[in-house]
C-alpha cells in the first residue's frame, strides 16, 4: 500500500472576454459615424485556497489492478466573480464620493484583515484514480496498463461575514466621437480626451453594494485518462495521457505523448 501526505496553494483564474473588447482595443471609435461596440458577457472567475490532503492507494485482484483515493482539507485564500462577488478573509468595500453627484462609488477593495480562523473560507475534496494490468487478463495485451483519475471533487463556502456582492444595473452608454475633441489651441489634451472616455465607461458599470449572503463553489475539477505499454521487461515504455480541465466557461483539454527508460528498479 502507499500513503501520500501532501500541502498545496492552489489557484486557478477562468475568463471569458467577447471579441468586441479586441476591436473596441484595435479598431476605437469612427471619428465621422457612431461607433457601437457589444461588450457584454464580459466574464472572469479566479479561485485561490491552501489545500492539506491525505491519500492511499493499493493493489487489487492480484496485484492487476491498482486503486487509490485522496480526501483534501481546503482553506480559502482569495475568490471574486463577476458580477461583482468577492470572497477573502475581512474583505470590505473601498467607496470614494463622485463629484459630480455627489453619490458613493466602488472603488476597490480594503487590505484583507485576518481575523482567525473565522476569516477563512472551508471545504472538502476527493481525488479518485484507478490503474489496470490489461496483461492480467489478456495475454495480447502484457505490459500495456490504461489509468483513470477524477480529481478535485468538492466544494469551497465562504460565510456572508466575508463576502461582498456589488452589482450594477443594466445600462447602454453611447459614447460619440463628436462629444470628445481636441482643441487646437491646447485648452484639451490626447489624454484629457482619453480620460473623458474613461468616465463614460466608468458610469456603464455602476457597481452598488448589495446584501452579502453565503457562497458555495464547485471545485475545478480535471479528468485524466491515461495509457502505457512496456517492453523490455519494463525497461521501456511508451504512454500518452488526455486531461480534460473542466472550467467555469469552458474545458480546456490537452495530449500528451511519452517515452520512458527506467535504468533501475
Amino acid at each position: 500500500a502507499f500513503w501520500s501526505v501532501d500541502m498545496n496553494i492552489r489557484s486557478h483564474v477562468d475568463a471569458n472576454l467577447p471579441k468586441q473588447i479586441f476591436a473596441l482595443a484595435k479598431n476605437g471609435f469612427s471619428q465621422d459615424k457612431q461607433t457601437i461596440y457589444n461588450i457584454e458577457n464580459t466574464n472572469a472567475t479566479g479561485n485561490a485556497y491552501l489545500e492539506l490532503g491525505v491519500g492511499y492507494s493499493r493493489p487489487v485482484l492480484n496485484n492487476s489492478l491498482i486503486v487509490g483515493g485522496k480526501v483534501k482539507l481546503l482553506s480559502g485564500i482569495a475568490k471574486s466573480h463577476v458580477v461583482l462577488k468577492g470572497s477573502a478573509p475581512g474583505i470590505k468595500v473601498k467607496k470614494k464620493i463622485d463629484e459630480d453627484d455627489g453619490t458613493e462609488k466602488f472603488d476597490g477593495f480594503e487590505d484583507f484583515e485576518f481575523d482567525g480562523l473565522s476569516s477563512l473560507g472551508f471545504g472538502l475534496g476527493f481525488d479518485l484514480g484507478a490503474v489496470y494490468d490489461l496483461g492480467s487478463t489478456v495475454d495480447v495485451l502484457k505490459g500495456v496498463k490504461v489509468s483513470a483519475a477524477l480529481t478535485d471533487i468538492g466544494f469551497m463556502k465562504w460565510n456572508e461575514k466575508n463576502t461582498v456582492i456589488l452589482e450594477s444595473p443594466e445600462t447602454v452608454i453611447i459614447i460619440d466621437p463628436n462629444d470628445y475633441t481636441i482643441h487646437q489651441d491646447g485648452s484639451t489634451s490626447l489624454n484629457d480626451v482619453f480620460e473623458d472616455v474613461l468616465d463614460d465607461l466608468e458610469k456603464a458599470v455602476d457597481l452598488k453594494t448589495q446584501t452579502p449572503k453565503s457562497r458555495t463553489i464547485a471545485l475545478r475539477s480535471t479528468l485524466n485518462l491515461g495509457a502505457e505499454y512496456e517492453i523490455l521487461s519494463g525497461k521501456l515504455s511508451a504512454g500518452a495521457l488526455y486531461s480534460n480541465r473542466f472550467g467555469t466557461y469552458f474545458n480546456s483539454s490537452e495530449f500528451t505523448l511519452s517515452a520512458n527508460y527506467r535504468p533501475c528498479s
